[in-house]
C-alpha cells in the first residue's frame, strides 16, 4: 500500500511540474515516496482496531477502506501503464482519475457520527486523519481528536504526526494538554517528543535569523514565520529532554526505524554540546565506500566541507557539480570534501560514485541508512547537511551552499595565505 501512496504523491508534483525534465519528474517521484513512506507508516499505525464494535458499523469501515484501497491500487496500475515520457497523458489521466483521499474521509467522518462507541469514533477519525492529509477533513478529524479523546491510549501515533503539519499555537496547546492530561506513557512521551522539537527547532530558527542566516530546511522555511514569534523558554525545553530522558528513556520513538528516547535526546544534547560553530569538530571514524578505514583528523591541515548526503537526495544531487568543481579548482591548495554517505548499500553508493565521477572520499554510514550511526550521533535531520571546517578542526560555518559556501571555503583558505576564486 506505501508503494500506492508514494506513487500518488508523485502524481500530484505531477501536475504542477509537468514542463520539467523526466529526469527531474523520476527524482520527485523517488522522494515523495520515500516522505510519504514516513508519513503513513507514522499516521496509520496509529489506527486501533476496535474491541465493541457493531457488525453493521464494522462492516461499512471495512467497506469504506477497502472501496478506497482498490481505488488507489487500479489509479497506480493505470498510471504506470502510460509511457513515462508522455507527460500530457499521465497528468490528463490524474486529473480524471485520481481518487481524491477527501471523499472517503468524509465518508469516515460520517460514519463517526452513526455510533455511540468511543473506540469506533476513535477509529473512523483517526482513519479520516491519516489518509487524508492536507484535506479539510483531515483538520475536522484533527481537531475532534485533539479535544474529545486527548485521555485515550491511541493518541500516540497522533502526537508525533501533528508535528509534520504546520505549527500553530494550537498545536503547542495540543501537545501540552496530553502532557498534563494524558495516564498513558507512550502518548505522553510522544507529545513530549513533538514539543521539545518544535520548541528546539524554532529556538534554532530565531537564532539564525537575529545572525543574519537562512532557514535552510524544509521544517524551518515551512514554520518561519511562526516559530520567528513564538516566545520561547529554553529551560523548558530542558525539562521536556530531561522527562524523555528518564521517565521515559526505554520507551521507542515511534518511527519507521524506532530509537529509545534516551538515546535521541543524547543525540540532542551531543548536537548542542559538540556540533556549533566554534568549536573542535568531533572525530569519525569509519569505512570509505571502497571499504577502507580512515578518520576525519586524517584531514587535519586542511579547509575541510564535511557533507552528509545520499544519491536518493535531490538536493544532495544538485551539489555534485558545485562540489567535484570545488575538488578540481582547489586541488593545489589544502582543501578537500569529506562525505558521510546514508545510501543504503555500500555497493550502490560506490556505483554513483564511479557513473557520476564523483571526486570526493565519504565514509558509508551503514545499512540503515539515514538512521546511520554517524547520522544519529550527529543528530542529523536534513540532507544534504554542510559543516565547514578551518585547518585546526574548528567548525566555522554549518549548512551553508551555494555562493555563500563558497565564500566561506575562499575565506578560511586566506586565513591560510592561499588567495584563491572561484
Amino acid at each position: 500500500m506505501k508503494k500506492y501512496i508514494g506513487i500518488i504523491t508523485a502524481c500530484v508534483c505531477l501536475l504542477v511540474s509537468c514542463n520539467q525534465s523526466e529526469t527531474t519528474l523520476q527524482n520527485q517521484k523517488a522522494e515523495s515516496n520515500s516522505l510519504s513512506q514516513e508519513t503513513v507508516s507514522t499516521l496509520q499505525k496509529g489506527i486501533p482496531k476496535s474491541t465493541g464494535e457493531s457488525s453493521n458499523w464494522a462492516q461499512r469501515f471495512v467497506e469504506i477502506e477497502e472501496e478506497f484501497r482498490k481505488a488507489r491500487i487500479e489509479f497506480v496500475d493505470g498510471y504506470d501503464a502510460i509511457d513515462a515520457q508522455a507527460i500530457d497523458q499521465r497528468k490528463a489521466f490524474f486529473e480524471a482519475n485520481y481518487p481524491d483521499p477527501a471523499r472517503f474521509a468524509q465518508q469516515m467522518l460520517e460514519l463517526s457520527e452513526e455510533t455511540d462507541d468511543a473506540n469506533e469514533v476513535f477509529r473512523a477519525l483517526t482513519w479520516a486523519h491519516s489518509f487524508a492529509p492536507g484535506t479539510s477533513q483531515a483538520e475536522s478529524a484533527r481537531d475532534q481528536l485533539f479535544e474529545a479523546f486527548v485521555t485515550h491510549a491511541g493518541m500516540e501515533k497522533l502526537c508525533i504526526a501533528i508535528g509534520l503539519d504546520p505549527w500553530t499555537q494550537t498545536t503547542i496547546d495540543r501537545l501540552e494538554n496530553v502532557i498534563d492530561k494524558s495516564l498513558h506513557p507512550p502518548a505522553k512521551a510522544a507529545a513530549t517528543y513533538t514539543l521539545a522539537s518544535i520548541l528546539s527547532q524554532s529556538l534554532a530558527v530565531q537564532k539564525k535569523v537575529n545572525e543574519g542566516q537562512r532557514p535552510s530546511t524544509p521544517t524551518e522555511i515551512r514554520n518561519l514565520e511562526f516559530a520567528k514569534q513564538l516566545d520561547i523558554d529554553e529551560a523548558k525545553i530542558e525539562d521536556l529532554y530531561d522527562s524523555l530522558e528518564t521517565e521515559f528513556a526505554n520507551l521507542k520513538i515511534p518511527q519507521s526505524v524506532p530509537r529509545k528516547y534516551k538515546d535521541y535526546v543524547a543525540s540532542v544534547r551531543f548536537d548542542r554540546n559538540r556540533l556549533q560553530i566554534g568549536m573542535e569538530v568531533p572525530e569519525i571514524e569509519g569505512v570509505d565506500l571502497e571499504n577502507e578505514s580512515f578518520q576525519l583528523s586524517d584531514y587535519r591541515g586542511q579547509v575541510v566541507v564535511v557533507v552528509f548526503w545520499g544519491d536518493w537526495c535531490r538536493a544532495c544531487q544538485e551539489m555534485y557539480t558545485q562540489e567535484n568543481g570545488l575538488i578540481e579548482k582547489l586541488s593545489q591548495v589544502p582543501f578537500t570534501i569529506v562525505g558521510i554517505n546514508s545510501d543504503p548499500s555500500r555497493e550502490l553508493a560506490l556505483k554513483v560514485k564511479q557513473e557520476k565521477n564523483l571526486r570526493w572520499r565519504s565514509f558509508w554510514d551503514g545499512k540503515k541508512g539515514v538512521n546511520g550511526p554517524i547520522s544519529t550521533r550527529w543528530n542529523i535531520r536534513s540532507w544534504p547537511t554542510v559543516y565547514v571546517l578551518d585547518s585546526r578542526g574548528t567548525i566555522r560555518f554549518k549548512n551553508i551552499q551555494g555562493t555563500q559556501l563558497e565564500v566561506a571555503i575562499t575565506d578560511l583558505l586566506k586565513e591560510m595565505g592561499h588567495d584563491v576564486e572561484l
